[in-house]
């Protein structure tokens, strides 16, 4: 339903309401959509498997940046399976710990993107020929999760 008012005063100094509205009636129950196959992949994708080689990869006292690496740019998953990923890093629980997977000795429960920000982002120049900086990184890795670097 939606209404609408309207107020003014007429010559005589009248106060002059006027209300108006529309009603759009539904039919009790709506035809549902068919599954797609982007939806049925994405609700069997197995985030918590990534989620937990993700955790194990930046909780090392060395991160473990192949495994970062491969996850976001050679293991093939779109970006709604990265997204997915990052949903289970920054809500669930780890299995193996029984704790977040954020929940790291000298980390204050950091996202997943901010954790990556943290780890990669740097200001000096690559030290890694013909491959990005770390900042190019972090920024690939952030907008694959549908954030925008403020770097």
């Amino acid at each position: 339903m939606v209404v609408t008012e309207e107020q003014d005063i007429d010559a005589d100094g009248k106060w002059v309401t006027k209300i108006s509205g529309q009603m759009q009636l539904f039919p009790d129950e709506v035809a549902q959509k068919p599954p797609t196959q982007t939806s049925i992949d994405l609700a069997n994708f197995d985030a918590v498997t990534h989620a937990e080689r993700l955790r194990v990869a930046l909780h090392s006292f060395n991160d473990d940046e192949a495994t970062i690496e491969s996850i976001f740019f050679d293991e093939g998953f779109s970006r709604l399976e990265l997204q997915k990923i990052e949903y289970e890093f920054n809500t669930g629980t780890s299995e193996t710990t029984g704790k977040s997977y954020m929940d790291a000795p000298g980390r204050s429960m950091m996202k997943l993107h901010e954790w990556l920000e943290d780890d990669y982002r740097y200001s000096g120049k690559s030290d890694r020929a013909g491959k990005p900086t770390g900042n190019e990184l972090a920024a690939k890795m952030y907008e694959l999760l549908g954030h925008t670097p403020t770097w």
